[in-house]
């Protein structure tokens, strides 16, 4: 039987794919009233057409209302485009317009834009392995109905030893305070597609809805940890093509799952309307919310994640090569335990020395305990 069953399998070379890589994907919301708008433009790639940089650089992005006023985005020059807050009326229809650095146009469809309610609670609860965040919003005008969240997480984190001199003007000087490089914080966006229809209830109202869970052992919890929500409300259009985006990526990877289907969205290209164009472009005001915790808060684990600097290690720099200390950061001085002469300096990389290294920036937030 088993020498039947190894003769029944064939190898399965996959064909290739006639997919085309490099079409538009338009990332963000047209936000009303509080927070600045941001547009994100790149490229789709395939698993064997990798392109080494995948951001759609020097377009103009605009926003168009109907019948009226013109908005241009600021180029950020890293595939984001961006303007500062904008008061748009609730009662006009909006559209994003895009052109290329090789002057193709695409276009949305306008959009009317939605009022968010107030996004009442983010709160936290402990579980068996880790902490998880819920959401509780209503809407008293039964108006809402569709909902997206986006979130940002902050948290507190530390190099592997602090840099105590640095090596300025061709001398070692103590480093000030404002020029600490140990204790940095970093933000990240969302990774998932959060979204939920109260549309079968009689109700406006989303009761403790699961937006993410972060296990004790995560380096985000070492010392502290901060999370901002901000709440979107969509068209039914807008709804449905994000239940069918996360569909397809949920199915994907097991062997009697449905086959993808294309999405498509409400972006289309200008020349040629059989061109695929990925994204939704959608208009809201924005509710936010933010819920953080300490240390203190949750149970220790037994081990955290590795943070990253186990390899990290300290050498040593003798008096008269301080030439070599631009290449390195300071960690401290050695000096001889009996005489008390300054022999030299212990150093590292920066990798393992300034915490901005992993992304992170020195400035504490504002919110911050």
């Amino acid at each position: 039987m088993l020498t039947l069953l190894v003769s029944c399998v064939d190898r399965f070379a996959p064909p290739s794919s006639t997919f085309q890589f490099g079409y538009l994907v338009v990332d963000g919301f047209l936000i009303n009233g509080t927070d600045s708008t941001i547009i994100r433009l790149s490229r789709t790639q395939t698993l064997t057409n990798v392109p080494s940089d995948v951001r759609e650089l020097n377009a103009v992005v605009q926003i168009e209302e109907e019948n009226g006023a013109i908005y241009t985005l600021k180029d950020n020059q890293n595939g984001s485009y961006s303007i500062a807050p904008l008061n748009l009326s609730f009662s006009k229809n909006y559209r994003l317009k895009i052109k290329t650095s090789d002057t193709k146009e695409y276009l949305s469809d306008f959009v009317p834009v939605r009022k968010s309610p107030p996004l009442d609670n983010v709160s936290w609860v402990k579980e068996d392995d880790g902490i998880r965040i819920f959401i509780n919003t209503r809407d008293p005008e039964n108006s809402g109905r569709y909902y997206f969240w986006t979130y940002e997480e902050t948290w507190k984190y530390k190099a592997k030893s602090f840099s105590i001199y640095k090596y300025e003007g061709g001398a070692v000087v103590p480093r000030e305070r404002s020029d600490e490089l140990y204790f940095c914080w970093k933000t990240s966006g969302s990774n998932k597609l959060s979204i939920f229809s109260t549309g079968p209830l009689s109700s406006d109202v989303v009761s403790q809805y699961n937006l993410l869970s972060v296990p004790y052992t995560s380096r985000k919890l070492y010392f502290e940890y901060s999370i901002k929500v901000n709440q979107h409300v969509l068209t039914q259009e807008a709804y449905q093509y994000w239940v069918a985006t996360i569909k397809n990526s949920e199915n994907m990877g097991s062997l009697y799952a449905p086959i993808p289907s294309r999405v498509i969205g409400n972006i289309y290209s200008v020349s040629n309307p059989n061109e695929p164009v990925i994204g939704y472009f959608s208009a809201s005001s924005i509710e936010s919310n933010r819920v953080s915790l300490t240390r203190d808060d949750v149970p220790a684990p037994a081990t955290y994640d590795p943070d990253g600097y186990e390899n990290c290690g300290d050498s040593f720099v003798p008096v008269g090569s301080e030439s070599t200390l631009s290449a390195v950061l300071i960690v401290d001085k050695r000096y001889d335990i009996v005489t008390q002469k300054l022999q030299g300096y212990i150093v590292s990389n920066r990798d393992c020395i300034d915490c901005r290294e992993k992304g992170g920036t020195t400035t504490r937030p504002p919110y911050w305990n």
